[in-house]
C-alpha cells in the first residue's frame, strides 16, 4: 500500500513539473515593406526580440489575450504587440517609430 501510495504521489509531483515547464515558440518575421528578416520567440513571460542574436533582448508580457499578448519593457519606451490570429507583430518605441511585422512559426 505505501508503495502504491508512493508512486501515486510521484506521479503527480512529475506531472505538476511537466505542466509548468517554459513554452517556447519560435518566429521568423518580415517587416511590412518585406525587406529583411528577425527573429523573435514568446515563453510563457518575456517576448524576446533578435532571438537567437547577440543583441537577444526579453521584454516583460503585461497582457496576454485569447487575441493578442503584449510586452512593454521597464522603462515604457519598447513595446511589443503579437497578434495570435494573424502572427503580426507591431513594434513601437515610444509614440513616433513603428514597425509592423509578418511572422511564421518556425517551431
Amino acid at each position: 500500500m505505501k508503495k502504491l501510495l508512493g508512486i501515486l504521489v510521484l506521479g503527480l509531483l512529475l506531472s505538476g513539473v511537466a505542466k509548468s515547464a517554459n513554452k517556447l515558440d519560435e518566429f521568423q518575421c518580415y517587416h511590412s515593406d518585406g525587406s529583411g528578416s528577425e527573429y523573435f520567440a514568446i515563453t510563457n513571460n518575456h517576448i524576446i526580440t533578435n532571438y537567437m542574436t547577440s543583441l537577444e533582448k526579453e521584454i516583460k508580457i503585461m497582457q496576454n489575450t485569447n487575441e493578442r499578448i503584449i510586452a512593454e519593457d521597464d522603462l515604457g519606451i519598447k513595446k511589443i504587440t503579437f497578434y495570435k490570429r494573424t502572427k503580426k507583430i507591431l513594434l513601437q518605441y515610444g509614440i513616433t517609430e513603428s514597425f509592423l511585422y509578418s511572422c511564421t512559426k518556425l517551431n
